[in-house]
C-alpha cells in the first residue's frame, strides 16, 4: 500500500515537472515570438522613416518652381545687358531698330517665363503649406495690369508673413522679402512718373509752351528711365533667388525635423 502511494507521488512530481517544462517551453516560444515581432516593428519603423527622407529629397528635387527660377533669372540679366548695350549704342548714335526688336522679344520671353514660374512657385507652396491661401492662379491673376499695384504687395507680403512664423533663418528671408517689396514699389513709382512725363502728347495736353523744353531733357530723362528701369531688373533677380532661397530651406528643415 505505502509502495503505491510512493508510485503516486513520484509519477505526480513527474508530471509536474513535465507541466512545468511545457510552460517553460511555451513562455520562450512567447518571447521569442514578442522579439521577432519587436525588430518587425523596428524594420518597419525604419523603412517608413527612410521613405519619408527620400519623400522629402525628391520633394527637393522635383519642386516645379526651381528650374523655371533658374531660366528667369537668366532671362533678367539678359534684360539688364541689353539696357545696358541700349545707352551704348545712343551713347555713340548707331541705329537700333533690330535691337529694340530683339529687345521687346526677350521681354516678352522674359514676361511668360515669370507667369509660369510664379504659377509654379505658388503650386510648391500649396504642397510645402497645406493652408497656403493664395492659389497659383490666383497668383497669376494679381501680377496682371492694373490689379498688380495691389497684387505684388499681397503676394509678397502673404509669403513673408508664412514664413515669419516658421525657424529664424527663414525670419531672416522674410525680412529681406518685406525690404525688396518696398523698393519694387518706389521704383514702380518712379517708372511711371517717368514715363507719363516723357510722353509727348500727353505733355502737348498739359502745356503746349513746355513741350520743346522737355524735349530737349528727354535725353536725361531716358538714361534715367533705364537706371530705373535696371534697378527694377536687379530687384526682381533678388526677389526671384529669394523666394527659391526660402521654399528650399523650409524643405531641408522639413527634412531634419524627419531625421530627429
Amino acid at each position: 500500500m505505502s509502495a503505491n502511494l510512493g508510485e503516486s507521488k513520484t509519477s505526480s512530481r513527474v508530471a509536474d515537472t513535465e507541466q512545468l517544462s511545457e510552460a517553460e517551453e511555451i513562455f520562450e516560444e512567447q518571447q521569442r515570438r514578442y522579439a521577432e515581432h519587436q525588430i518587425q516593428q523596428e524594420k518597419k519603423r525604419e523603412r517608413v522613416e527612410y521613405q519619408k527622407k527620400s519623400t522629402q529629397r525628391s520633394n527637393y528635387i522635383n519642386l516645379k518652381s526651381v528650374a523655371i527660377s533658374e531660366i528667369l533669372i537668366s532671362l533678367i540679366l539678359v534684360m539688364i545687358g541689353f539696357k545696358s548695350i541700349d545707352v551704348v549704342t545712343l551713347l555713340i548714335g548707331l541705329p537700333r531698330d533690330y535691337l529694340d526688336i530683339l529687345e521687346y522679344l526677350i521681354l516678352f520671353i522674359q514676361r511668360v517665363t515669370f507667369f509660369i514660374w510664379i504659377y509654379r512657385l505658388h503650386t510648391d507652396l500649396k504642397n510645402i503649406f497645406y493652408d497656403y491661401p493664395i492659389t497659383p492662379i490666383g497668383a497669376v491673376f494679381r501680377y496682371l495690369f492694373p490689379i498688380f499695384l495691389w497684387g505684388i504687395w499681397n503676394t509678397l507680403s502673404t509669403f513673408a508673413n508664412r514664413l515669419q512664423n516658421e525657424a529664424v533663418s527663414l525670419t531672416d528671408i522674410a525680412e529681406k522679402i518685406r525690404i525688396l517689396t518696398i523698393y519694387s514699389y518706389v521704383l514702380i513709382s518712379i517708372f511711371f512718373t517717368i514715363y507719363l512725363f516723357s510722353n509727348n502728347n500727353l505733355l502737348k495736353y498739359i502745356n503746349p509752351t513746355t513741350t520743346s523744353k522737355l524735349l530737349e531733357i528727354s535725353p536725361f530723362l531716358y538714361f534715367f528711365e533705364v537706371l530705373i528701369n535696371v534697378s527694377t531688373n536687379l530687384v526682381d533677380l533678388l526677389l526671384v533667388k529669394t523666394i527659391t532661397q526660402a521654399i528650399i530651406r523650409k524643405l531641408k528643415l522639413q527634412e531634419y525635423s524627419y531625421i530627429k
